[in-house]
């Protein structure tokens, strides 16, 4: 049995002017089902801060060594938006982490 390795998923996706008000719909509906019950994968949105139709959206979760490719939340969310845009799809598997984590209370 190997180490469990931190698993790093970038889309990053230019949405087509016309097809915004789509894509909206389909992150806030997607968030929400993610919301409502636990899933391995972690998500996170963000927005280019000065072109607003770029959006970068992570995926993180943890798998065994030797797991390399995409999840299939991933997936299906990068299949779903070529239809509405530019996408680039990569994963990034943990190398070193530095700094302290946060504090939550």
């Amino acid at each position: 049995q190997g180490a469990i390795v931190r698993l790093l998923e970038m889309i990053i996706f230019q949405v087509a002017e016309n097809d915004r008000e789509e894509f909206e719909s389909l992150m806030e509906e997607l968030a929400t089902g993610m919301s409502r019950e636990p899933h391995e994968v972690e998500m996170s949105l963000y927005r280019h801060a000065t072109l607003t139709n770029d959006v970068c959206i992570q995926l993180k979760s943890k798998a065994g060594p030797q797991a390399r490719n995409a999840t299939r939340v991933g997936l299906r969310l990068a299949a779903t938006l070529k239809s509405l845009g530019l996408v680039d799809h990569t994963c990034w598997v943990e190398w070193i982490t530095c700094g302290h984590p946060e504090n939550s209370s």
